[in-house]
């Protein structure tokens, strides 16, 4: 301080986790010389909160089209555009990274020297398995949060994106999450976005990122936390293959297609609680559904209300024109 209190400096810190990393260092950050410039970068917004007012905050923005071509050309051809015959894969490509400049980078460096077929088949690999680099990257926000914020993070990459953040809030909060918290934190830490219009959503390689953790857990569908694709989920059912590790299932279908059951499908999923079933018809009649179910979400229903399921956890209901169901009955149980 003694040395450096009547010097103007520009001093940059990168990639600060903790504010006593700033504390430690700089102290208060009130000795520095008229004229000096302190520039902080971090991936959690909080730390920058601790430092006061007086100071400007830039959240900084993805990359514009412009921007992500020249940045990806620089990378594979070491020049601001690509190539004429790589254009449309490389279109394809930057879209993929949606303005990311880590992913732009990495996979741009990995092209770099490749033929045509070769980067089309290393784009129809990343679609459906995440680069290992790009990854590990990602993921060390994630690995700082604790195990309720990472659930929700997990909640909302596999099941809740694209829903309003006080809906998910609601339901979240009779799992024992603490979402009010936990939903800012993934915001601080620029993990979740909220808009203008209340509705969650994230960045496309972060959802691919949070879907490859649960992907992970296990081999076989049936043991992991989380069921989002529709074949995974066909085959689960259709052959009774029900755990109690999973906690969400979406069966959704591009196309109506109507499905046969085996005898009670969700009788062992005793920890599911969240359920969503669309564009599918459903041939035999079941009469259990997990009672700890908080979301279901199930239009057309064909049959009469189960007999077997209690809805005393249930936080959400959508069966529109399922008309078996008689709404009075289902209030008398609860």
């Amino acid at each position: 301080m003694d040395r450096l209190c009547h010097t103007r400096l520009l001093l940059i810190l990168d990639d600060v986790d903790e504010w006593n990393q700033i504390e430690n260092l700089l102290g208060r950050c009130d000795w520095f010389s008229s004229g000096s410039r302190i520039i902080i970068t971090t991936r959690d917004k909080q730390v920058v909160t601790t430092l006061g007012k007086d100071h400007l905050v830039y959240e900084v923005k993805k990359l514009n089209q412009c921007e992500a071509h020249e940045l990806f050309s620089l990378h594979t051809f070491q020049m601001n555009k690509p190539g004429e015959d790589y254009l449309e894969v490389a279109k394809q490509i930057i879209h993929y990274a949606n303005g990311l400049p880590l992913a732009l980078k990495i996979i741009g460096s990995d092209l770099c020297g490749k033929s045509i077929h070769e980067w089309e088949n290393a784009l129809e690999k990343y679609k459906s398995i995440p680069h290992k680099k790009i990854q590990e990257k990602l993921k060390i926000s994630y690995d700082g949060l604790e195990k309720t914020e990472k659930d929700i993070f997990l909640h909302v990459s596999c099941f809740f994106k694209g829903f309003e953040k006080d809906y998910v809030t609601n339901i979240l909060e009779t799992c024992n999450l603490y979402p009010r918290d936990g939903i800012c934190k993934l915001i601080d830490k620029c993990l979740i976005t909220v808009d203008q219009w209340g509705i969650l959503s994230m960045h496309d390689l972060l959802q691919q990122m949070g879907r490859e953790i649960v992907q992970q857990e296990f081999e076989n569908p049936e043991n992991r936390s989380r069921i989002w694709c529709y074949e995974d989920a066909y085959e689960v059912l259709t052959r009774n293959m029900g755990t109690d590790k999973i906690q969400a299932m979406i069966l959704r279908s591009p196309e109506l297609v109507t499905m046969k059951l085996q005898s009670e499908p969700f009788e062992r999923m005793k920890n599911l609680k969240f359920l969503l079933v669309e564009n599918v018809h459903i041939c035999e009649e079941f009469q259990y559904l997990p009672n700890g179910l908080r979301l279901l979400e199930w239009h057309k229903f064909p049959f009469s209300w189960p007999s077997k399921y209690c809805p005393q956890k249930l936080v959400t209901l959508h069966m529109s024109w399922s008309s078996r169901i008689r709404m009075e009955k289902i209030f008398k149980q609860v």
